[in-house]
């Protein structure tokens, strides 16, 4: 024999029976080598039963879970939508009523809130031959960093500044700066504005009459940038300005007087619909419907639809 050899002792096994009479091997009592010997089958362990079974899904099952997931989610989406569209008319149905410049300003700011944005600057400025005319009507930047973009002279080279010369739509800070092939002083701007929780922008460009420009800009550290949350921002930034700067201008301007196809026309643009749809709605052509929306536009004054209705709001024209 060889000496290194470790002995084999047969363990000892347990039988038990089933309500049926069958025998069932059970756990060894015996030593811990657990080898397979006379009277133990190879696949024992099929024959122990499991105290807690997990039950599994058949395909169908796991399919409907991951449908009702996505339906759950889907209906979180909705609900957050009308929640932010809601909260945007209603505030527009408020500052209606407001008639102090600073009251504004700070429902504004609050109602802003709910969408991550935590500082704003609204600017507004009139090219003319000989200069250009800046008027900050609201700025509620961080201080310091106020501070920094004059000294640093970053307007002269600010991706942001550069796009909304360009652009009649709400772009976000990021979009600017991978549009313009940012260099080392541009990343520098967006770098040093992280410092003061500025993580991400929307900007947001007014064009006006007789070449009239202002712009509204937001930030915060986590904005929401859904669609429709982008869509409130854009109504309620556009209605904020048309509304400051009508009550901070010393003279009133005339009245808008719009004919009643044109007021239509304003309110199933507010609705989203597209001229083709409007057209076939008040059973005229698309052609004609576009026309009386740019007749709009030029009363108004203005250079985008969205616009055209934030300012017949405004004007009283239309209601929402």
């Amino acid at each position: 024999m060889d000496t290194f050899a470790t002995p084999y002792r047969a363990p000892r096994y347990q039988r038990s029976a089933d309500h049926n009479g069958k025998a069932i091997v059970g756990h060894s009592t015996g030593s811990a080598h657990q080898m397979p010997g006379p009277g133990r089958p190879q696949n024992y362990r099929q024959h122990i039963p499991n105290e807690n079974p997990r039950p599994r899904l058949s395909e169908a099952g796991a399919q409907s879970v991951a449908m009702h997931s996505v339906a759950n989610a889907t209906q979180k989406n909705w609900c957050r939508v009308a929640e932010i569209g809601i909260a945007a008319f209603e505030y527009i149905e408020r500052i209606q009523t407001i008639h102090d410049p600073l009251q504004i300003r700070e429902v504004f700011a609050g109602t802003l809130t709910m969408l991550g944005i935590t500082n704003f600057t609204l600017l507004e400025f009139t090219p003319d031959a000989e200069t250009i005319e800046r008027h900050i009507i609201d700025n509620r930047m961080p201080e310091e960093w106020s501070r920094r973009y004059v000294e640093q002279r970053y307007v002269e080279v600010d991706p942001v500044i550069s796009e909304v010369m360009m652009n009649t739509e709400p772009f976000l800070w990021s979009e600017a700066l991978t549009k313009c092939h940012a260099g080392k002083r541009q990343r520098q701007i967006f770098d040093e504005a992280t410092e003061f929780h500025l993580n991400e922008g929307i900007c947001i460009p007014i064009f006006g009459p007789r070449g009239y420009m202002a712009w509204v800009t937001l930030a915060g550290s986590h904005l929401d940038l859904s669609p429709g949350a982008r869509a409130a921002v854009h109504m309620m930034a556009l209605y904020t300005h048309n509304r400051l700067v009508k009550l901070v201008r010393s003279s009133e301007s005339p009245p808008v007087t719009l004919t009643r196809r044109e007021v239509d026309c304003l309110r199933w643009v507010a609705q989203g619909k597209s001229d083709w749809e409007i057209g076939e709605i008040l059973n005229i052509s698309e052609s004609t419907a576009h026309w009386y929306i740019e007749n709009a536009k030029r009363k108004i004054g203005v250079a985008t639809r969205m616009q055209a209705v934030v300012g017949a709001i405004a004007e009283g024209v239309i209601h929402v």
